[in-house]
């Protein structure tokens, strides 16, 4: 390739979900529409993201449901809805990206914000009762300092 040039073989588009001071939603999806229609013109596959599902406003996620619906992006333009803060879906967005560009693999399932949030939360108190057992079962002695324990 040469000096300074780039290859690029999919985008994904962020849609923030979170309700902005001095931000309209109608500015957002306007903004977020013109953006998509550029990228279409590409030919390469585009995911939408929308971020910060863990403090979205509803009317903001439904929007973004709406415009991935649109007749000129139904099928063409995919729906991802992820929380970098809880660390759900981020990951998906990019697999969803690669699968679209090597056409030769699967497409990931993708969980809805809803599924995954919950997924997450049962392998979160799983461990947590893990790491409990872990403690209780090994920790003898409460009030003994790390330097006495190690020695022994």
């Amino acid at each position: 390739m040469p000096e300074g040039k780039v290859s690029v073989d999919g985008f994904i588009c962020v849609f923030d979900v979170s309700l902005v001071p001095n931000r309209t939603l109608e500015k957002q999806v306007e903004t977020s529409a013109q953006i998509l229609n550029n990228l279409l013109k590409s030919k390469k596959p585009v995911v939408l993201v929308t971020t910060k599902n863990d403090e979205g406003n509803e009317i903001f996620m439904r929007e973004a449901e709406r415009l991935v619906n649109r007749k000129e992006y139904k099928g063409t333009v995919l729906l991802v809805e992820t929380s970098s803060h809880e660390n759900i879906n981020v990951d998906q967005a990019f697999f969803l990206v690669a699968s679209l560009v090597d056409r030769t693999r699967g497409r990931p399932r993708i969980l809805s914000y809803a599924d995954a949030n919950r997924h997450r939360r049962d392998l979160l108190e799983l461990a947590t009762a893990g790491f409990m057992r872990l403690v209780q079962g090994e920790v003898t002695d409460y009030g003994v300092t790390w330097s006495i324990a190690a020695k022994s």
